[in-house]
């Protein structure tokens, strides 16, 4: 018979007992994955939704006349812009007049799971649109924030098992 022994299976068990606390605290990665998704968010207010996959829909002429101030009220008459009357958009950021949507933003960590979303009940209408208005969506499709979460747990396990000898 030939066999093989192992005269240094002490540092052996020490390394696996390592690897098994370390694995125990998942506050790590989740920690990591609140961060990146946090950022894509603000990222994607930034870009005005395009990290989604498509920009959020322009805004409307009333909401463009009401963020002017009245400045162009001639214009508007009725409640309609004339025909022929252009009203322009230009330095309006979408969901972006006072920073407040974007500022609403929080994130929590904990061991086995992460939560990301605003309080403000208006987030929820611009996400998912309405009747009379387009969605545009400010949280980050299922499948990015699935990949984005698998890169982070992927990271911390390579750096559990480099960082256990």
């Amino acid at each position: 018979m030939i066999q093989i022994e192992l005269k240094n299976y002490k540092d052996v068990a020490t390394r696996i007992n390592k690897l098994r606390i370390s694995l125990g605290k998942t506050d790590v990665p989740m920690k990591a994955i609140g961060l990146r998704i946090h950022k894509w968010i603000l990222d994607n207010f930034a870009a005005e939704g395009a990290l989604g996959g498509k920009k959020w829909a322009p805004l409307a002429t009333s909401t463009v006349m009401a963020r002017r101030g009245g400045k162009l009220k001639k214009a508007y008459k009725g409640g309609k812009i004339t025909k022929g009357e252009y009203v322009s958009s230009a330095g309006i950021k979408i969901l972006q007049d006072t920073g407040l949507m974007r500022a609403s933003y929080n994130w929590r960590a904990r061991a086995d799971e992460v939560r990301i979303g605003s309080p403000e009940k208006k987030a929820k209408w611009h996400q998912e649109g309405g009747k009379h208005m387009p969605a545009r969506p400010m949280l980050p499709p299922e499948s990015i924030a699935t990949q984005i979460a698998m890169d982070e747990i992927e990271r911390w396990a390579k750096g559990v098992v480099a960082g256990a000898h």
